[in-house]
């Protein structure tokens, strides 16, 4: 029965950890989980703890694309730019609503083409 309870605890991060591997304040993690937006996330006295998959998949997302701020000034445009060519299509969002990296590299080759 140790053995089990074990597994289940390495399956858990503290949000302390989560915040660092997502990004995302303790703070909003918090809201986040109240909101019920972090499927499996348990308190367990005055701390809450998430699932490690989720946040590590979080990681993973924020890993293969950037907040809209930073991809208007990788591209050197500003916010509402971006997010017209990611309303027409030019860009695309992750499921996060962020911009992926790999469009936005598209998007700058094509713009340094266009200024040749």
């Amino acid at each position: 029965m140790t053995d089990e309870i074990r597994d289940a605890a390495e399956d858990y991060i503290s949000t302390e950890l989560a915040a660092e591997l997502s990004g995302y304040s303790e703070a909003h993690l918090h809201r986040l989980a109240a909101l019920g937006k972090i499927p499996g996330a348990v308190k367990t006295g005055r701390k809450l703890v998430v699932p490690r998959a989720w946040a590590e998949e979080l990681y993973a997302e924020h890993k293969r694309s950037v907040t809209y701020s930073d991809a208007a000034r990788a591209a050197g445009v500003s916010r509402q730019a971006i997010f017209c060519a990611v309303q027409h299509g030019v860009l695309t969002m992750s499921t996060r609503g962020r911009v992926t990296n790999e469009s936005l590299a598209a998007y700058l080759e094509k713009r340094a083409n266009s200024k040749k």
